[in-house]
């Protein structure tokens, strides 16, 4: 390997000790005269996963594979929460309301009982409240709007695993049950267009 000759800071007159630093190869690093070796360059997102899934990131050993972290998703991203799709995305309205359609559907392979509930039950009305929707079936909701003001207010859709021999999807939601999973549907009332006078 090559020498680089650095001349110290102090030295006068070209007086001084001269040390001889090592140029760095691929695997080191001169920091001081002194070989240190680099760490591999780890993507700020992937440092930030250990915070968030600490247990599901596995440091890799130089050598042992490529790249610093094998990132497998916990189970919380694959469940079936995330195989029922709700369209639209989200509902608008003018204040004179009307009746729109939300499609819900089951892509799991398992029986889902859902619940309906909506920030402002005096403008909003829905039908179902309550249901099942069979593995691949799709649930239509229908969702009313009373006459009222422009305002902002939401959806929430809870989902609930449900068995064969669940009839009533209303008890599967009984206060203290847990493992459901919600999606939230804004819905927007926008103000209608102005009209402007024309003068004759």
């Amino acid at each position: 390997q090559r020498s680089i000759s650095q001349k110290q800071p102090g030295s006068q007159g070209g007086q001084g000790s001269q040390e001889p630093v090592r140029a760095p190869d691929n695997n080191n690093n001169v920091v001081n005269g002194r070989n240190q070796k680099l760490e591999p360059l780890i993507p700020i997102e992937l440092q930030l996963l250990p915070q968030f899934y600490a247990s599901e990131c596995l440091v890799l050993k130089p050598g042992q594979e490529s790249g610093a972290y094998k990132f497998q998703p916990p189970r919380s991203l694959l469940d079936s929460s995330r195989e029922i799709k709700m369209e639209p995305a989200e509902l608008r309205w003018s204040a004179a309301g009307g009746l729109q359609k939300i499609s819900i559907m089951n892509q799991t392979g398992d029986r889902q009982a859902i619940k309906v509930k909506c920030s402002d039950n005096n403008i909003y009305r829905v039908n179902p409240v309550f249901a099942f929707i069979e593995p691949g079936q799709t649930l239509n909701v229908d969702v009313m709007r009373q006459n009222g003001s422009n305002k902002v207010d939401k959806l929430v859709f809870i989902t609930s695993k449900a068995s064969p021999e669940d009839n009533n999807p209303k008890q599967i939601f009984k206060p203290g049950t847990t493992n459901n999973t919600m999606m939230v549907l804004p819905l927007l009332a926008t103000q209608p267009p102005a009209t402007v006078a024309v003068a004759n």
